[in-house]
């Protein structure tokens, strides 16, 4: 596991600390094998262009360790360390991706100024098509209608596995980036047409 980039040695500690060290190892070996070999989407279609290709290998390493885990563990229990797994690694990749999001980003911004930001830091998950709502100074409100981590998790057999990426937003927002307040009341995962999101920016203070 050495030579790893920082989210994917973040997803290990996760592992390691609910397993132990060599059992993680064990796990993680295991893991990398079987997704350099093509899992788990081996047997679906070629990918369907660039933003398919990545999000493939954005789930691949999820779904397979949700597999080996299966193997040895109750589903519930598999499905528990895999969501703690994806979150340890899914806040580094957030942090990297979007950066950091405040009041004091957007207020600098006219209105033209600010979607463009928001389109253009949302454009950077490969699996959403959205739609913006709303690109205000104290909120901003975008939804998706589809979202390429539902329909690859249904295509290889695991559409339980799906709220386990959309849990990571909620995570993201209230413990690494405290001063914006997520509110989803919706989620194509949890069988609605769409995810509808709203961040509201708060006060440090008061977070």
């Amino acid at each position: 596991m050495l030579g790893i980039d920082p989210m994917e040695w973040a997803s290990f500690g996760a592992l390691r600390r609910r397993l132990g060290w060599w059992r993680a190892i064990r796990l993680g070996l295991a893991l990398r094998k079987r997704v350099e070999g093509g899992e788990p989407f081996q047997d679906l279609p070629p990918a369907e262009g660039q933003k398919d290709i990545e999000s493939r290998e954005q789930i691949a390493p999820a779904v397979v360790l949700y597999r080996l885990l299966c193997e040895e563990l109750e589903r519930p229990e598999a499905m528990r360390l895999v969501g703690e797994v994806v979150e340890a690694g899914a806040h580094v990749f957030l942090r990297e991706t979007i950066g950091s999001i405040s009041r004091e980003l957007f207020e600098g911004l006219d209105a033209d100024a600010r979607r463009a930001l928001l389109d253009e830091r949302i454009g950077r998950f490969p699996n959403t098509i959205y739609q913006i709502q709303d690109a205000g100074s104290s909120s901003v409100r975008f939804t998706v209608s589809a979202c390429r981590f539902v329909r690859l998790c249904s295509l290889v057999g695991v559409p339980e596995l799906t709220p386990v990426f959309c849990a990571v937003d909620a995570s993201y927002f209230s413990e690494v980036e405290p001063s914006v307040e997520l509110i989803r009341p919706s989620t194509i995962a949890g069988g609605d047409d769409c995810c509808d999101f709203t961040l509201q920016f708060v006060d440090r203070e008061s977070s």
